[in-house]
């Protein structure tokens, strides 16, 4: 997994510094701007090969990084499916009124103590209303939940080493009747355990929960 993030890496730098290098040309060229003049000639004002070769190292890069995407999604799901996912962090309590119409989609059945999940504040039990950028509103199909949860691993890859906001509901008291919106900030990372949060989430079939 270290060196698939390492590859991860390695493409995303390269593919900023040679889209940096052909939009120093100029707007009109850039990635995708023509390489011909007004009558359809070469330009002269420009080094075509230098720009085609960019271009063209450019369109491997991509297909390299789709790859690489794929993979570390793969390797992600492996380790979620045996109970991993890692963290510092933040809670912040919020209204229930500031998550409108979310409803849980996923819960947290494991947390390892110790484990950056465990220090950044999550918990057994917390039902996950949004995960990043990923949540349910009340009226989604299972089709849609399900398509939902399964974006997780792939979440937690894109917020490698940056600060991902987990919005969960928890139970204020043991009666299970009251609950209370909390907002977690983590940054997902390479720690001492398995994975890169420490905790494992499954997927939350009681779509009906009041929060």
């Amino acid at each position: 997994m270290d060196e698939l993030i390492k590859q991860k890496e390695n493409i995303e730098k390269e593919v900023k510094e040679l889209t940096e290098f052909l939009n120093s040309f100029g707007p009109d060229v850039g990635i995708k701007g023509s390489l011909v003049d007004s009558e359809g000639f070469p330009r002269a004002d420009i080094d075509l090969y230098e720009i085609r070769s960019a271009r063209n190292r450019l369109a491997i890069l991509n297909t390299d990084y789709s790859e690489v995407m794929k993979k570390i999604e793969t390797k992600l799901i492996e380790l979620h499916s045996q109970s991993k996912i890692n963290v510092p962090y933040t809670v912040k309590k919020q209204s229930c009124q500031d998550v409108g119409e979310l409803i849980p989609f996923a819960r947290v059945d494991d947390v390892k103590e110790a484990s950056p999940a465990y220090e950044s504040g999550l918990r057994v039990g917390d039902l996950i209303l949004k995960f990043g950028s990923l949540y349910v509103k009340e009226g989604s199909t299972e089709q849609q939940i399900s398509t939902i949860f399964e974006d997780i691993p792939t979440k937690v890859v894109e917020s490698l080493s940056k600060i991902l906001h987990i919005t969960v509901s928890r139970p204020k008291n043991s009666s299970d009747l009251i609950k209370e919106v909390i907002n977690i900030e983590v940054t997902p990372k390479k720690w001492s355990g398995s994975g890169y949060l420490g905790c494992h989430i499954v997927a939350h079939k009681n779509l009906n929960s009041n929060l």
